[in-house]
């Protein structure tokens, strides 16, 4: 178990680190420093929908979604010069995509299920899973720019809650 700062205490780690110096040892125990600059902007609604664009430009075109594409110059910005810091939530990842696909052609793999996408990122598996009739979905992730990402990507969709 990783231990990180007061701050971020609720977040939990099972990897095991091999040290093999106590040099590397000081190291890792400073691990959680970085975690602290990742998190701490957040953005806003309007941040989102005015420097991220609106793309359907993916294998779901039926999601738009506002994502981080090369187009935008933030996209090349290294992360400690970016309001945005490490943005992995306005990513639509690949197995994020193949996902959504496989739930929005299977729907009735979801009839009468709850969901539940961990690491949900900008929500586009949530988005999906509600689209394909899924009970009910929850979209859960660390970074707390994500929530708001999924409330802007819901609404632009025309899903419910998630």
């Amino acid at each position: 178990m990783m231990r990180l700062c007061a701050r971020h205490s609720n977040f939990v780690s099972n990897l095991i680190i091999y040290r093999k110096s106590t040099k590397e040892l000081r190291k890792i125990q400073c691990f959680s420093k970085p975690r602290c600059r990742r998190y701490a902007t957040i953005v806003s609604p309007e941040y989102i929908k005015k420097n991220l664009k609106l793309s359907d430009d993916h294998i779901t075109p039926e999601l738009k979604l506002h994502l981080l594409t090369r187009e935008n110059h933030l996209y090349f910005a290294p992360a400690e010069d970016s309001v945005l810091q490490d943005p992995w939530w306005a990513v639509y990842w690949p197995g994020g995509q193949v996902l959504s696909r496989y739930f929005l052609d299977f729907p009735s793999v979801l009839s009468g299920r709850k969901v539940l996408d961990l690491g949900c990122g900008c929500g586009a598996v949530s988005l999906a899973a509600a689209r394909a009739g899924a009970l009910s979905v929850a979209a859960n992730d660390i970074d707390p720019n994500s929530e708001i990402a999924v409330t802007v990507n819901s609404a632009v969709n025309k899903v419910g809650d998630i």
